[in-house]
């Protein structure tokens, strides 16, 4: 049985490396997932960190740049930006049937120190879990 594929995008590849990483722990078996930036990749340290504290590691996990191929295979694409304080990802009119977005803060973006960030950070994380949980009812419903 062939996996649909559900991709994450984010302009840093920060978000969206947590909801692939979430996502992973999720109960969807016909289902894979993959992540990139739209943007400048770099991965936040302080994302890395945020993960480790419910034992997700994503030291491991590459840090990529958006795919036309994977835009392509993808069933459902997940852009995760702060719709106020950052541009919407900019994909061929192709692909906007399958554009589902999450309004998430960037942590380096709406904190003025680095504790503040950090603190965002684990916030972010606990806000994207409850969005993959959210979307794990939903997909099971597609074939």
């Amino acid at each position: 049985m062939q996996k649909n594929l559900l991709y994450f995008l984010s302009p840093h590849h920060n978000r969206s490396a947590i909801a692939e990483a979430w996502a992973e722990k999720s109960s969807l078996d016909n289902w894979k997932f993959t992540s990139c930036g739209w943007g400048v990749v770099q991965r936040d340290p302080l994302s890395v960190k945020a993960m480790h504290e419910v034992n997700i590691d994503l030291t491991n996990k590459p840090s990529r740049l958006v795919s036309n191929q994977l835009l392509e295979q993808a069933t459902c694409v997940i852009a995760i930006y702060d719709f106020y304080n950052e541009i919407e990802p900019s994909l061929p009119a192709l692909y906007k049937g399958k554009l589902v977005k999450w309004n998430i803060p960037d942590p380096g973006k709406t904190s003025k120190s680095e504790i503040e960030k950090w603190a965002k950070y684990q916030e972010v994380c606990d806000i994207i879990a409850e969005n993959v949980k959210g979307l794990e009812i939903s997909l099971k419903t597609i074939r």
